[in-house]
């Protein structure tokens, strides 16, 4: 009987230990998540105040398919864009076929390549 009580204040004793240890684990284990958000938290910042720009604006944009006013966009055929899954554009007139003869003649003059 003595033995009995002597485990059972023993293991009393060590319970708080144990939970200790655990609660010790899980602190760290948070403590490295939060670290983990906040170095995101940090980044996200970063990318928020570089879309504030008018660099960040214009790149977006850009990746989104828009085009500053006057600007001509080239179509490389085959390559992914942006708005790959937009609508087919209406054919072109003949004045954009002789903008298109006009600039593969001046690329074939640039690179001595020929455009298939």
């Amino acid at each position: 009987m003595l033995t009995a009580a002597a485990v059972a204040l023993v293991a009393k004793a060590i319970r708080p230990y144990q939970e200790a240890s655990v609660q010790s684990t899980q602190l760290a284990a948070s403590n490295g998540q939060i670290q983990n958000l906040d170095a995101e938290n940090a980044s996200l910042r970063r990318r928020i105040a570089y879309l504030q720009t008018s660099e960040g604006e214009m790149s977006e944009a850009r990746k989104m398919g828009y085009l500053r006013p006057g600007e001509i966009p080239i179509v490389v055929e085959g390559a992914a864009t942006p708005w790959s899954d937009a609508p087919a554009p209406p054919s072109p007139s003949p004045a954009q076929n002789n903008f298109r003869d006009r600039a593969q003649q001046f690329w074939r003059s640039l690179t001595g390549l020929r455009s298939h």
